[in-house]
């Protein structure tokens, strides 16, 4: 299949859930604790085992 036809894969950041290039998201579960409060404050019921934060939001922490 053409390289144009395939589907890019994309992650939702649970902070601002926007989509990005996984290259452009981090996921949850490598993120320190300190980090991941800033995570909760904001979306409290965020999946830390299949979330992911982008680059932007994890900047803000």
């Amino acid at each position: 299949m053409p390289d144009n036809l395939k589907e890019k894969k994309q992650n939702q950041c649970s902070v601002c859930k926007n989509k990005y290039s996984p290259k452009q998201t981090v996921p949850l579960a490598t993120i320190r604790d300190s980090l991941l409060k800033y995570v909760f404050k904001s979306t409290p019921d965020a999946d830390i085992e299949n979330g992911y934060i982008c680059l932007n939001d994890l900047n803000k922490a």
